[in-house]
């Protein structure tokens, strides 16, 4: 039985976000927990390649990030990349049957002082170096957020607006922080649950005023034609895989030989799903066929106020 019904997958077409509870479990999430308290202590000290920084709540310098590091770091990172329970509730939620892995990061934010992130689009849909505004795309690209530790008001947990991802970029810069807040929902999360939000998706964080750590594990998924069409030719997305590489092919090896060193269920077992070298095939039910986003869902006001066409 695949990890999503129905319902909860037209609820990700429909809010542009999807929380599944307790999707990563046991010694798996464990051994994730375990990685990640290395890269953030490498991170807080400096040490090591792929970390990022922004200002935290004092002015200062704060860790927040790790980029296109961990795939090499440990093998936790690449077997969870390949668990079978993710890659079924993706190809669930694309509703395209071929895809393949982009890019991972470790956001965290850090006891008392993690910095805050304001509301925003991520890539295509920010604007970034002037590339033109994609629209709305009638494939899904999103992230797959892996909680390790739990996201609370208290410590900084994500806020998302449901239903934007259909109107393509959206000028936030119209709109205060308060008023993105106050039309956003939170989303509190327990360590093993997985969000999976579409690229579009207003979404952002206050900073962490709690003395508990907060971790998430990103990974990017792709189908083809979202590849093809947008992150094959944008600088942004220079050092994502190639689909269809040998790079691609040997990374899929590598994370699948983890996988089963580790002794987890390998995704070879999984009758929905197909491993073709350098990308995966879904083939279960239920899912959903992708979607025309280019109508709004009931917030007309809200994007005439963004200052784009209705």
């Amino acid at each position: 039985m695949p990890p999503l019904r129905s319902a909860e997958i037209e609820k990700f077409h429909r809010d542009g976000y999807l929380i599944v509870r307790g999707l990563i479990r046991g010694e798996e999430l464990g051994g994730l927990r375990a990685a990640a308290d290395r890269v953030v202590a490498d991170g807080v000290a400096g040490r090591g390649p792929g970390h990022r920084y922004r200002p935290g709540a004092d002015g200062a310098p704060t860790y927040w990030r790790t980029d296109k590091a961990l795939w090499d770091a440990e093998p936790a990172w690449g077997a969870v990349t390949v668990n079978p329970d993710l890659l079924e509730a993706v190809g669930q939620c694309l509703g395209m049957p071929f895809f393949v892995m982009a890019n991972e990061a470790l956001v965290a934010k850090l006891p008392g002082h993690g910095a805050p992130i304001p509301m925003h689009q991520d890539p295509p849909y920010a604007s970034l170096h002037g590339e033109p505004d994609p629209g709305a795309y009638p494939i899904p690209a999103f992230t797959t957020d892996i909680y390790l530790d739990a996201a609370t008001r208290d410590n900084g947990c994500v806020w998302a607006i449901p239903g934007w991802h259909r109107n393509g970029r959206v000028d936030l810069e119209r709109f205060s922080e308060e008023e993105l807040l106050g039309m956003a929902q939170p989303c509190e999360m327990e360590p093993g649950d997985v969000m999976f939000h579409c690229l579009g998706t207003p979404h952002g964080s206050p900073g962490n005023q709690s003395q508990d750590l907060r971790r998430t594990f990103y990974l990017g998924f792709l189908a083809e034609e979202p590849w093809r069409d947008f992150y094959s030719r944008a600088s942004w997305s220079s050092g994502f895989p190639v689909w269809g590489s040998p790079e691609v092919a040997e990374r899929w090896q590598q994370m699948l030989s983890a996988r089963e060193e580790l002794g987890f269920e390998s995704l070879r077992d999984r009758p929905a799903l197909r491993f073709h070298d350098t990308h995966v095939e879904f083939v279960g039910e239920p899912r959903t066929p992708p979607r025309a986003w280019e109508q709004p869902l009931g917030w007309a006001s809200g994007r005439e106020a963004a200052g784009r066409e209705v």
